[in-house]
């Protein structure tokens, strides 16, 4: 990894990723504030399916049938999740 940073412009691609990193780190603190973990934590599942698509779009990789069944039982997943939440009012 740090082989991709060596070359001058590829560097601003791997402090841009540390960045983004940190504010998702922050939104999901924010977000555990107001919701259950139970319920966001296996949101983070979605990084999956960015993963499939940005590797495809920058990498040229194949989006091959098994990781479309896999970006449907996330996806599947995630609206059972969401629809199962029964957060009324949290005290603080």
């Amino acid at each position: 990894m740090w082989k991709l940073a060596a070359v001058e412009p590829r560097i601003l691609f791997f402090l841009a990723g540390f960045v983004l990193y940190g504010l998702g780190a922050v939104c999901m603190m924010l977000a555990l504030r107001f919701g259950e973990l139970s319920v966001l934590h296996p949101m983070l599942s979605f990084g999956f399916i960015v993963s499939i698509f940005l590797g495809a779009a920058v990498l040229g990789e194949a989006v091959t049938l098994t990781k479309t069944a896999g970006i449907i039982l996330i996806i599947l997943g995630m609206i059972f999740l969401g629809r199962g939440s029964t957060v009324t009012e949290r005290q603080i």
